[in-house]
């Protein structure tokens, strides 16, 4: 399997959560899950087979964290291409600054509404929307700092 997303959640209802969210922006890529930090090394390391075209990152995983896996793949030139987008339910600032300077191309709050969390991992999503294979109903375009929202 070539071209797939890599989901790293170890919770089933936050793996349910953005599976449905995943469907909803019309992802029409495979997505593989990986519940821990020892699946996402093994995964990346070439043991499954295939490079994912874009990475949804727990930073809160069991036996490595979300951090390190992040380090990992900005360290690795086979694969520090890799977008990365974090996807957490707690996300203090503090983790937002640290993974952005560790190389994380976006943040998204696991939101308790699902229609915002959707919107959140759509306009995420955008910038990827052609590795992504997105069909029929197309991502929102992503907002950018000065653009003012129509009433």
């Amino acid at each position: 399997m070539s071209d797939y997303i890599l989901l790293v959640e170890d919770d089933e209802l936050d793996l349910s959560f953005t599976s449905r969210a995943l469907r909803l922006c019309s992802v029409e890529v495979p997505v593989r899950v990986a519940r821990d930090g020892d699946d996402v090394l093994a995964m990346l390391d070439g043991v499954h087979g295939g490079k994912p075209v874009l990475i949804l990152l727990d930073l809160r995983i069991p036996k490595v964290d979300g951090f390190t896996i992040l380090k990992h793949i900005r360290r690795t030139p086979a694969i520090d291409d890799i977008p990365v987008i974090i996807v957490s339910g707690l996300l203090p600032e503090a983790d937002r600054v640290r993974a952005t300077l560790l190389g994380a191309n976006n943040c998204v709050v696991k939101t308790f509404e699902f229609a915002e969390f959707a919107q959140q991992l759509a306009l995420a999503l955008a910038p990827y929307a052609g590795s992504l294979n997105v069909g029929g109903r197309s991502a929102p375009p992503a907002r950018r700092a000065g653009d003012r929202l129509q009433a």
